[in-house]
């Protein structure tokens, strides 16, 4: 074929083959993008039938929400009253609704009543058979976990397929308990269809569906299966959908028949697209192959032509007639310059092939001398490498017998030879290894390549040297164990010191080793032991203790070797352990127990200890081990946990009584101040209210003396007058002691000048505390306690036999001394240490004086105790005095603030209701009382413009003050609240204002206090506008579906 011919078929291949892959590419792309258009607008029609069907769906959600969320139906459904289905659930109603059916379940699942509806015909029709008997409790339909639930899906039944909507019943607070379900349904029916066709204007069709239907208890919420496209024909594409009905099976497939517009429309375009290119084409093709013809093809034919005429006469010499000056003049000019050079070349080659000829013949005479002598020495080298190489099978032959490692490199580190035992260990049999170094080697071996390079790191190391080099490695194994060789590298050098090779030999040492790190891991074990262990010969003689043994004993580990433990234990005393231990392994019996040693009276301990018997390999005994383990913190911890325990069970009776003591203590207080301010000062009846009262607050501050001791009260420091308060406890004391105990007390500090900064309670407790004990030292013999107050300057340093442990202050000293028996310097040393006592068992807990050492550091002071055995003792309890100024005490005589404002008070219970509510209206305020927070808040909602402020109980039956509390500010934000309560763990005065509560009151209630709060939190509290309530938040949301449907 011409070059013309094939220039010409090119073309036409070419266009032929950019039409072709024109028309499938735009085949495949533009019209896949048309359909894809054309499926993305069938989706969005079939989803906005959906979104149609389930807005349907939300608005008969929200008549069920109406009807259920309804004081009626409410009621209805526990009286079942006949009066509420004549005016409620008659034709018109249900017409007026436009719903097919309305059903009421109780709790149990049993059907009220159920009301269907033909409402086309408006007639009333049968029941479906699911509405006229028991529905399972179970049934999804009316299951109500929460009272905000609701139901709402498909659903099938004989007259067919059903919207249908579940709500509980609740009040028309939305309050429960649930009392039963309401459920609405309207069938999906041609005129249903017709709706929803002329509502999205699209042709909607319903199919019943094929699938499975799931058993009633297999409960599945609906979901949305993915929409099918199904072109119908080239004019009509369909988009369906499969609805699932309530209980996640397939009820109906949703059909959107739609024109194909967009489709036609692409295919339009693709055909002119196509003609449009084929046109441009073939004009660009002719185009083309006439600038070749004209341009290209003829001066290459012409070339040709005088090429094939040069070959066809052999003859160099000839040469190709040239014109112009394109490309081709160029290629003629060089065609005709590589004849001139070919010409040159045979006659310069000729000469050189004569020359060649005549050396060949010269050196072939050379060769065929060598090749002789060569022959002669080649058979005695086959000699000797036969003769080496039976050497090397030997010497081989030994080195792989051997279990040890062994490795020849050469200079450069490379393996010359190794032996079978580090190939197996290596994993490198089969491997090729001779003359390579070892990183190339640990490509074929993973697991040991660590171990094959650091073998090289090494290798540089005896180099560098020049000496032979031992040392241990450790190389891992697959199992997860590690061997453990003795490596000995030889460095090999020539006669002029050049590196000639590197004899590398490890012998195995793992068993070796690790026997050794047993031995010393058992050293190590006992000499760390908390418990002291002692060893004995056969012979009864001391072989090993341990350093416990030593501290536990006080003899050394020198001074006990070697002595035979018979002769030791004949030196211990009766009391001591060791006494036992010698016994035991005299006897040659093993033995376990627990011993008290006593040889120190003042520190005893407590010890277990365990003899045993150590057998050799055949089974006779060798050695004795006695093990002594000190448990004497053991033994007292275990003590103190009892004590705690106890500690803790009076805590919690006195959390227990704390509220209800509280509660019936506010009633006593608070009308006996109401009583006491309408009576005239001269009134008889003064006097006994006022012992009513002064009853009434000591035993509120015995409560809260209860709570300080069990650690639930809090401490409330304020100025304190000291010998007022010991002249109180001491009148308390007196009735508990006998008529040989005499009481004194005196005081030099002047009446102003008696004042500290204290929790009464706490300082109370310290005084009771001290007076006892002192009490308890005179029980047997009598005696005289002495309480007196006197005042020390530390600044002076006057007086202060402890003056190191002071600031620099005056101090008030309150000293408490009995006649008693006294203590000696080691009891006295340490009566402050929780849990000592010199008592019997059931006599004191030994915590008396750490509660008021506790007490009087935390108050800034220190106690000094002096005493001596038959002397009796003197308690000193050093306290900072302060200047409180001549405005202590004025407040109480300051007016009781009042006021006008609105109240609602909220209590349990009811004398605590009337106490409350007779002391503020004493006040001038406006009270609205309820003894529930339930109607306290209906109240308030009702009423909610009428309060400026509440004050609410905290533990209360159904809602909590604290719950009462959040419900009010939801309705108006920042309306003033004091919660109240006679004892609690959980809120403070602080944590409650994060709830927007804004004081925590403590009962009982007191005139003064209970005034005061309330004026200051008025006075603070602005005008906050109230907060509309959100009983209009339905007919607000079904206001807004009606204007956008």
């Amino acid at each position: 074929m011409t070059i013309r011919a094939k220039t010409i078929l090119i073309i036409c291949l070419t266009l032929s083959g950019v039409i072709v892959a024109f028309y499938f590419s735009f085949s495949f792309i533009l019209l896949q993008d048309f359909a894809k258009l054309e499926a993305l607008d069938t989706r969005k029609n079939v989803e906005r039938v959906f979104m149609a069907l389930n807005d349907n769906l939300s608005t008969l959600n929200s008549t069920a929400g109406d009807w259920a969320c309804w004081n009626d139906s409410y009621e209805f459904i526990e009286t079942r009253s006949p009066d509420f289905v004549d005016n409620n659930l008659n034709d018109l109603s249900l017409v007026e609704l436009q719903v097919n059916l309305i059903a009421f379940i109780d709790t149990s699942g049993g059907v009220v009543i159920a009301k269907a509806l033909d409402l086309e015909n408006k007639c009333e029709v049968s029941t479906p058979e699911m509405f006229r008997g028991q529905i399972p409790p179970e049934d999804a339909l009316i299951r109500h976990p929460a009272k905000e639930s609701s139901v709402t899906g498909l659903i099938t039944l004989p007259g067919g397929p059903m919207l249908i909507a579940s709500r509980p019943i609740l009040n028309s607070y939305q309050k429960g308990p649930i009392r039963g379900t309401l459920i609405i349904g309207k069938y999906l029916d041609r005129a249903k269809i017709k709706q929803l066709s002329e509502q999205t204007r699209l042709d909607v069709t319903f199919e019943a569906a094929s699938e499975r239907r799931m058993q009633p208890g297999e409960l599945q919420l609906p979901e949305n299966r993915s929409i099918g496209i199904e072109p119908m024909d080239e004019n009509r594409i369909c988009g369906s959908k499969m609805l699932m009905d309530l209980y996640g099976n397939p009820c109906l497939k949703l059909r959107v028949n739609l024109p194909r517009t967009i489709y036609r429309q692409g295919k339009n375009t693709f055909r002119y697209m196509i003609a449009s290119f084929l046109a441009i084409g073939l004009g660009f093709s002719l185009l083309t192959l006439l600038l070749l013809e004209r341009w290209v093809l003829s001066p290459i034919v012409r070339m040709g032509r005088n090429m094939s005429e040069i070959c066809m006469l052999g003859d160099p010499a000839k040469r190709i007639p040239v014109t112009g000056k394109d490309e081709f003049s160029m290629l003629g000019t060089g065609i005709n310059d590589m004849l001139v050079a070919l010409e040159n070349s045979q006659n310069g080659l000729q000469k050189a092939h004569d020359e060649l000829e005549k050396r060949v013949e010269k050196r072939t005479a050379e060769l065929e001398k060598s090749n002789r002598a060569l022959q002669s020495e080649m058979s005695e080298r086959r000699l000797a490498e036969e003769a080496l190489r039976e050497s090397e099978a030997q010497l081989r032959t030994l080195i792989n017998a051997m279990p040890d490692l062994i490795c020849f490199k050469d200079a450069e580190g490379r393996w010359i030879e190794a032996n079978r035992f580090e190939l197996r260990l290596f994993e490198l049999e089969g491997v090729s290894y001779r003359g390579k170094n070892s990183y190339e080697i640990a490509r074929f071996s993973d697991f040991y390549r660590e171990a094959l390079l650091s073998f090289e790191t090494t290798d540089e190391e005896v180099w560098r040297t020049g000496r032979m080099i031992r040392h241990e490695e450790e190389i891992p194994l697959r199992n997860g164990e590690k061997m453990i060789f003795d490596i000995i590298r030889v460095p090999l050098f020539h006669t002029g010191g050049k590196r000639k090779g590197l004899l590398v030999v490890g012998r195995d040492i793992t068993e070796r080793k690790r026997a050794e790190e047993e031995r010393i891991l058992l050293a190590r074990t006992i000499e760390q032991l908390k418990e002291a262990v002692l060893i004995t010969r056969k012979d009864k003689t001391i072989q090993y203790v341990n350093p416990v043994f030593e501290k536990l004993t006080g003899h050394s580990r020198d001074e006990v070797n070697g002595q035979d433990i018979f002769e030791l234990g004949k030196k211990e005393p009766e009391e001591s352990f060791m006494k036992t231990v010698s016994d035991a392994v005299c006897r040659g019996e093993e033995w376990s127990g627990r011993i008290s040693d006593r040889r120190n009276l003042q520190q005893p301990i407590e010890v277990d200890i365990r003899v045993l018997s150590l057998k050799n390999d055949s089974g006779a005994v060798s050695n004795f081990v006695a093990i002594i383990n000190d448990v004497t913190n053991v033994v007292r911890l275990g003590r103190q946990l009892r004590q705690a325990q106890k500690m803790e069970a009076i805590g919690t009776l006195a959390g227990g009584i704390a509220h209800d003591f509280n509660n019936s203590l506010t009633p006593i207080i608070g009308f006996s101040e109401i009583l006491m301010g309408g009576l005239p000062a001269e009134s008889t009846m003064r006097q006994p209210l006022e012992h009513i009262l002064t009853a009434g607050n000591r035993a509120r501050d015995l409560v809260k003396r209860l709570l300080t001791f069990s650690r639930q009260g809090e401490q409330e420091r304020r100025p304190l007058r000291v010998w007022p308060l010991v002249e109180e406890v001491l009148k308390l004391i007196r009735a508990s002691l006998p008529a040989t105990i005499e009481i004194r007390h005196e005081t030099s500090v002047p009446r102003d000048r008696d004042t500290i900064l204290a929790d009464p309670i706490q300082v109370h407790q310290v005084l009771m505390n001290l007076c006892t004990n002192a009490a308890h030292a005179m029980r047997e013999k009598g005696g005289t306690l002495r309480v007196g107050l006197s005042e020390v300057n530390c600044v002076s340093q006057e007086r202060n036999p402890v003056s190191g442990d002071l600031d620099p202050l005056p101090y008030l000293v309150l000293s408490v001394s009995d006649t008693g028996c006294g203590m000696a310097s080691e009891v006295r040393e340490r009566i402050f240490e929780p849990y000592f006592t010199t008592k019997k068992p059931g006599e004191g807990t030994g915590l008396g004086l750490s509660v008021v050492h506790g007490i009087v550091k935390s108050h800034g002071g220190t106690i000094h105790v002096c005493s001596e055995p038959g002397k009796g003792s003197i308690f000193r309890v050093f306290l900072p005095w302060v200047d409180i100024g001549c405005g202590y005490g004025e407040d109480s005589l300051l007016p009781v603030p009042v006021g006008n404002e609105r109240i609602l008070f909220v209590d349990d219970e009811p004398a605590v209701v009337l106490t409350g509510q007779s002391l503020l209206q004493r006040l001038g305020y406006k009270v609205t009382t309820a003894t529930s927070s339930p109607e306290a808040l209906e109240v308030f909602r009702a009423r909610q413009g009428d309060f400026d402020l509440m004050i609410t109980d905290l533990t209360m039956p159904e809602m909590t003050g604290v719950e009462l509390a959040r419900e009010v500010l939801s309705i108006r934000i920042n309306f003033p609240i004091i919660l109240c309560t006679g004892f609690n763990e959980m809120y403070t005065s602080g944590n409650v204002k994060a709830l927007g509560i804004r004081d925590l009151l403590m009962k009982p209630l007191n005139t003064r206090e209970i005034a005061e709060r309330i004026r200051r939190i008025l006075d603070e509290n602005g005008e906050v506008p109230p907060r509309p309530l959100p009983g209009v938040r339905s007919q607000f949301r079904s206001a807004v579906r009606e204007s956008l449907l």
